[in-house]
């Protein structure tokens, strides 16, 4: 819902609209879900500190969501 993708913008992507956006538009692409991992871990994760404690469970949900598109 659009709560969630706010919530998930202000956590994941530190505020930044057009880079959840491109990040969507990317993860469309990628044609199947370890493209995707491969995506996010490369080019998202490191940028947005997904690794930090307070982001690590978001981020996973998030992970499951992108992983369920492609079930």
């Amino acid at each position: 819902g659009l709560n969630e993708k706010i919530f998930t913008i202000n956590e994941l992507f530190g505020g930044d609209q057009g880079a959840f956006d491109m990040a969507i538009a990317s993860l469309n692409g990628a044609g199947n879900f370890e493209n995707a991992k491969n995506y996010l871990i490369g080019e998202v994760a490191g940028k947005f500190g997904w690794t930090k404690r307070g982001k690590k469970k978001k981020a996973k949900n998030f992970i499951k969501l992108v992983r369920r598109r492609y079930s």
